[in-house]
């Protein structure tokens, strides 16, 4: 009894996770995104929006190692007062 419980539990989870992993999270998520037009123009060179995605992930993900290896925090990054321009905003 224990077992076959345990079992259905494991299906219905592995289920639910299968469904919402391809489900996304919008409707037409990324479905109105021209990957090749330009998304930067750099020194008159035009950079596509799926290069330039990549790169800013990238990025992300290479300041998060970093800031893990440096003992600090990159989940409060971008709200931090010292990061916050004159009028309050962070970019």
């Amino acid at each position: 009894m224990k077992n076959k419980f345990i079992k259905t539990i494991g299906i219905a989870l592995a289920a639910s996770m299968a469904a919402a992993s391809l489900m996304g999270c919008a409707k037409d998520a990324g479905e109105n995104i021209n990957y090749e037009e330009a998304a930067l123009v750099v020194n008159g060179e035009e950079i596509n929006y799926a290069t330039a995605n990549f790169i800013f992930r990238h990025d992300q993900a290479l300041t998060n190692y970093y800031m893990a290896q440096l003992g600090m925090a990159s989940d409060d990054f971008w709200t931090d007062s010292d990061m916050a321009s004159e009028d309050g905003k962070t970019y």
